[in-house]
């Protein structure tokens, strides 16, 4: 029972990450589309063949995982020896393990349970639970989802509604 509902909560998390990308890209898109959409091709009379249609889609699927992969989920992961400390992963944090044979799509979705530190007292290895059990990884193959654990920031919720639960 514990572990559906961490797979519950998890996916949440996840989802409410997810809506809260698609609003800021469709918020951006909203801003700048009046000014290109006279620049952009009117593509409703186009006769396109299906095997060209779907060549196009599939070429525009793997352009779109090759850009999130090598920009989203590397800026996730944050260089701290170049540049400020940004503070330490934390236990119960969300994080996505980075695998060098997989694709990002397959990469497993995982929540720190324990951090080991070192001799030096920086911590550089954690153990995540993930839904094929846990595994030890070095902080350099993770990367943490920016997730706001605080209620009270989230968008839409009035105070009231807040005390109220």
């Amino acid at each position: 029972m514990e572990d559906s509902t961490e797979a519950l909560s998890d996916r949440e998390a996840f989802q409410n990450q997810y809506f809260s990308l698609v609003s800021s890209a469709r918020e951006v898109r909203r801003q700048h589309g009046e000014r290109r959409a006279s620049v952009l091709p009117q593509v409703h009379s186009v006769n396109i063949t299906r095997l060209d249609r779907y060549k196009r889609i599939e070429h525009l699927r793997q352009h779109f995982w090759n850009r999130f992969s090598h920009e989203y989920v590397v800026m996730l992961q944050q260089r701290t020896r170049w540049h400020a400390s940004t503070g330490e992963l934390k236990v119960n944090q969300l994080v996505l393990i980075k695998e060098k044979t997989q694709q990002p799509l397959h990469w497993l979705l995982g929540r720190i349970v324990k951090v080991f530190p070192g001799a030096d007292g920086v911590t550089r290895v954690a153990e995540i639970k993930t839904k094929k059990g846990n595994i030890t990884r070095a902080f350099n193959n993770i990367c943490p989802l920016p997730i706001e654990d605080d209620v009270s920031t989230r968008a839409g919720c009035s105070e009231t509604s807040r005390t109220s639960r």
